[in-house]
């Protein structure tokens, strides 16, 4: 006999529930009829149980509600909940997922209609409590105001079941209750409550009076857009995922669904033949067609024609060939709607970047910028790989030489720019979260976690060139990457601190208007720029390893020149200067660090990539950046480099092989785990400060002379000085410096006073010109019995 037959009848007796016998999430027995009638004990003894994972509690019965918390990061969110909807703390119903990432809050809570005392002549029992959060339906799908808590929230409300302790989830966990077992039936919430609670913390949008008159069939007209596609193409993917989509696939299920949505009557119609023809899948045709229906209400738009075609080459299926040529009057030729066809039938598109278009590929949620060249490549490569029986009264060379001869209008823009336009969603980084992209899996980091996924649990699109050329492998041990930034640093721990968290920042790919900065690796010597080998250039080269960066050279770079940025594509994110040159006019890229940029390109249109999808800036230099003002400083996050490293003592010597170009498996492992610890304590701790060594003093010599600073040495703080007197003693003592103006000197003084923090106060006494730096944190210091006055 079943155990989890006898844990139902203890469900049924104690707690009145209908339920069902599960294998893994799904019924195993048809269940429209216990959707609307109560079960008897003798009715669960009669469901087949012998090969059960699990019990399903059935929402809508006797008022039992869930609400299912997914992939949660921070419990907080439930205790929240469970304090707004007023029931206690360690509220016994509260149930801990076998995933280990979600949790499930029962509760009792009564339909509108039940309270016939609410309703009102000629209204509907509903009377508008639903459209509150979006009309009437069996699941809800909240995403969160804020990051950080999870994913989203479903209150599960009827015609729909949800596992009840102790069943077993597919990864083989327990689903169990996170607290007390109950002994007695959920707490009943009142409707209205629970619905201020959901709008508190999650987004939601209310129907409006014109789209609930509207109902069913006004929400698919406003969610789904016609759309083309190749009928033959995806009738022959279903057909072979009828028989081919194993048992336990509930998510590639789902999202098979969500994919026909836009295709209204004749998409519901192709999910349930197919899911008919399948013989994992019990369910009756009336039950599928209210799960359509679901999928409809909660369709967004994400989850395309595509998915589909994927999923089924994932399990084996060989999509049909679109023959884009054809013989007329005894020539071949390429039909242009075909070809077109061909083309966007592989992945190829438009996608809208701002106001011009981009042409792209995308496969298996892939996305990487093409132009004509590689289409060209791609055609020629499938023409090669093709059998020899699709040809049919043709040949390969045929059809290429008929290619060669079409190429001047095949593939050229203008050819190109009929594709069709898609709209892209891609998975990015957020305030509170990063993301590193492998072979094998993707890595999720938090502040508090880090969790590595398989690329099926990826909805959203990225970038090729975002995929690392290696796969994530943990390593508990340190890298030698680590050491070395430690020896850059002279081993103090806030420098290392500030320069981890400068990499870190570099690394989250996310742009926060508040902390918009430029990161600047710079020699800590005091030099006349001849110095360098310090290590600056390794560590924009270890973000090229991880990300995509383009890197410039900043001693010929020029900002001014026409297309100097057209390196940069909508996929970069970081653009490095490297060893720039004094006086380089940093002031030509405020507008990238803060506003976005625009990207001139020979032979096409400019681009502007917005603020939030431009790169950030790296720069190594010798010299300190020119200009004092506050919008020169604020860009900037300064890191000093020490000459533990030089001309004489590379890290080679010190590590024995050079870096990443020498480096084994294990030592990438180490690397890569090391940058995602970056990117972590960025997450915690923002960007570092330490007390800079010399940069105060570099600046000063760039912005002046190093005669001067050496003059400033004797400067007197809170004194008030003499201008021309200044002036004249200075030209004594450094007379090599004959051509030096009063105008250009004093410039110098208040450029002395700016870098230094201080307040610059100028005077005039009848003829004599007077200046003063004044420093307020020591007036405000400099008196200890203020601090501690003598007592009585």
């Amino acid at each position: 006999m079943s155990r989890y037959k006898e844990l139902a009848k203890v469900y049924k007796q104690r707690m009145n529930m209908n339920v069902l016998p599960l294998k893994g999430k799904r019924p195993m027995i048809e269940w429209d009829r216990w959707q609307n009638d109560i079960q008897t004990e003798e009715d669960i003894e009669q469901m087949e149980w012998s090969n059960s994972t699990g019990l399903g509690g059935i929402q809508g019965i006797n008022d039992l509600r869930c609400l299912d918390f997914d992939a949660v990061e921070d419990y907080e969110i439930v205790e929240l909940i469970l304090q707004d909807l007023e029931l206690p703390e360690k509220y016994c119903w509260v149930v801990h997922s076998g995933s280990g990432e979600g949790f499930h809050i029962y509760l009792r809570c009564s339909s509108p209609m039940t309270h016939p005392v609410r309703q009102l002549p000629d209204t509907p029992l509903k009377s508008g409590v639903f459209e509150k959060i979006g009309g009437e339906k069996a699941v809800y799908k909240f995403k969160l105001k804020n990051d950080g808590y999870c994913k989203h929230i479903e209150l599960r409300w009827m015609n729909c079941q949800t596992a009840l302790p102790p069943s077993m989830h597919e990864s083989g966990g327990i689903y169990n209750f996170y607290f007390d077992d109950p002994k007695e039936p959920p707490a009943y919430v009142d409707l209205d409550k629970v619905i201020c609670c959901l709008k508190k913390y999650c987004i939601i949008e209310a129907l409006t009076p014109t789209s609930a008159k509207g109902g069913h069939a006004l929400q698919r007209e406003r969610k789904t857009e016609k759309i083309y596609y190749d009928k033959a193409r995806l009738e022959s993917a279903l057909d072979f995922l009828s028989e081919n989509l194993p048992d336990g696939s509930y998510e590639e299920w789902y999202k098979i669904g969500f994919a026909l949505v836009p295709l209204d009557s004749e998409g519901e119609k192709y999910f349930v033949d197919m899911s008919l023809k399948n013989p994992n899948y019990k369910d009756s045709e009336v039950e599928l067609k209210k799960k359509f229906d679901s999928l409809v209400k909660d369709y967004d738009g994400r989850v395309t024609i595509g998915t589909i075609y994927h999923i089924a080459e994932m399990y084996g299926w060989k999509k049909p060939v679109i023959k884009f040529w054809k013989r007329e009057n005894e020539r071949l030729k390429i039909s242009r709607i075909r070809f077109k066809k061909f083309l966007e039938s592989e992945g190829f598109c438009k996608y809208k970047i701002e106001t011009n278009h981009l042409f792209v590929r995308i496969e298996n949620n892939i996305v990487e910028e093409i132009d004509g060249i590689d289409v060209k490549e791609f055609v020629m490569n499938y023409l090669e790989r093709m059998a020899t029986e699709e040809f049919e009264g043709t040949n390969r060379n045929e059809i290429i030489d008929t290619l060669i001869k079409s190429a001047n209008q095949l593939f050229t823009q203008q050819f190109l720019e009929f594709l069709i336009t898609r709209n892209i969603e891609f998975n990015k980084d957020s305030f509170d979260k990063g993301y590193f992209y492998f072979k094998n899996g993707f890595a999720e980091i938090s502040r508090n976690s880090i969790e590595f996924y398989n690329y099926k649990k990826l909805n959203k699109h990225i970038w090729k060139k975002q995929i690392i050329g290696r796969n994530f492998i943990e390593s508990g041990k340190r890298s030698v990457f680590e050491d070395f930034l430690f020896n850059v640093c002279w081993n103090e721990v806030k420098r290392y601190e500030a320069l981890k968290s400068g990499i870190g920042y570099l690394l989250h790919t996310y742009k926060d208007p508040s902390t918009a900065k430029a990161v600047v690796f710079i020699d800590e010597k005091l030099s006349d720029g001849a110095f360098g080998r310090s290590g600056k250039g390794l560590v924009i080269k270890s973000i090229l390893q991880v990300r995509n960066v383009v890197i410039e050279d900043g001693r010929n770079f020029n900002p001014s020149k026409n297309f100097a940025f057209q390196r940069v594509k909508a996929d970069t994110n970081v653009l490095g200067f490297e060893d720039i040159r004094d006086k380089f006019p940093f002031e030509r890229l405020f507008s990238i660090i803060t506003d976005g940029i625009t990207i001139e390109r020979k032979n096409k249109d400019e681009i502007h990539i917005s603020y939030n999808e431009s790169p950030k800036v790296v720069i190594s230099t010798n010299f300190s950046i020119a200009g004092v003002d506050d919008s020169t400083l604020d860009r900037q996050f300064i890191i000093e480099f020490s000459d533990y490293y030089n001309k004489s003592h590379r890290p080679v010597h010190d590590f024995g092989k050079p870096f990443f170009s020498g480096w084994n498996e294990d030592e990438w492992s180490d690397f890569d785990c090391f940058m995602i610890e970056c990117l972590q304590f960025y997450l915690r701790r923002g960007l570092v400060y330490y007390e800079f060594v010399n940069i105060d003093k570099k600046k000063l010599i760039d912005e002046t002379a190093i005669e001067f600073f050496e003059f400033s040495n004797g400067f007197v703080i809170n004194k008030e000085y003499d201008k021309k007197e200044l002036y004249d003693n200075f030209k004594k003592e450094y007379a090599d410096l004959e051509k030096l103006t009063q105008a250009k000197f004093t410039r110098w003084l208040k450029v002395y006073g700016r870098i230094n923090g201080f307040e610059v106060k100028e005077g005039k006494s009848d003829s004599i010109r007077t200046i003063k730096f004044v420093n307020h944190a020591l007036q405000k210091n400099d008196s200890v019995d203020s601090l501690f006055p003598e007592p009585d």
